[in-house]
């Protein structure tokens, strides 16, 4: 439009543009979700083929990974930092709590994911990674779709008291140490899709559990997750039941 020498828009062409604006903002967000979605869904099938290779392991060689005594003489290419554990049924050192199990010197930890990928049930590590050093995502801890990562664990008297001794995946950002503030990172609503996809949606029961270090990830007293706590933070344990 232009009268008097001032150009300017109509009516009509501001809500044209408004409109495509919108369409594009609209795009964006849809985009984002689905990208969202597509890491949840990886984030999923990661964690099952960790299980199904968990099981696959020990029925091959009637023996868990990492703590498989004869694993230098059964599992291929095994050997120089691939090493043997002890066979007591234990991955590593068992804990009472859900802390301070991150370290690098868990060897049988560490292990676990090596003696894995060597007997090709898994991708994710460097089976040629020295695990006396420095622990990293995909070195000796595989990396996660949503971020950090996992390692495996051998709970010897859970904070779940109807959860028997067994072994765990953890799912979280903290390498070595945790967890704390910084190991709980993922927002509650995340978790709780893994959660409901997965089992049954609920941070303290099935095999799909919600850990926390604030109170912002779920609540006990309701056994539901706070998805309203935009800044709270859950790591997710998933059990071998």
């Amino acid at each position: 439009m232009e009268r008097y020498g001032i150009k300017g828009f109509t009516l009509v062409e501001l809500a044209v543009a408004m409109i495509i604006i919108g369409l594009l903002l609209g795009g964006v967000l849809k985009g984002q979700k689905l990208i969202e979605s597509s890491k949840i869904t990886r984030t999923i099938q990661t964690s099952e083929a960790y299980l199904a290779a968990h099981y696959g392991f020990y029925d091959k060689y009637r023996g868990y990974a990492g703590d498989l005594v004869s694993a230098r003489s059964k599992i291929p290419n095994c050997s120089g930092v691939c090493e043997n554990g002890n066979g007591n049924s234990i991955i590593g050192q068992g804990t009472s709590t859900v802390s301070n199990y991150f370290r690098s010197d868990r060897t049988e930890n560490l292990q676990y994911w090596k003696h894995l990928v060597l007997a090709d049930f898994i991708t994710g590590v460097d089976p040629l990674a020295d695990v006396s050093g420095t622990s990293g995502w995909t070195t000796t801890n595989p990396s996660s779709p949503i971020g950090g990562g996992f390692h495996v664990i051998h709970m010897s008297n859970p904070r779940y008291t109807d959860l028997p001794p067994g072994v765990i995946f953890v799912l979280t950002d903290q390498l070595e140490e945790g967890p704390n503030t910084e190991s709980a990172f993922i927002p509650p609503d995340i978790a709780y899709s893994i959660d409901k996809k997965m089992d049954d949606g609920r941070p303290n029961t099935g095999i799909v559990r919600a850990e926390y270090v604030s109170t912002d990830c779920d609540n006990d007293a309701t056994n539901e997750y706070k998805l309203e706590a935009a800044q709270g933070r859950c790591f997710l344990m998933f059990t071998t039941l």
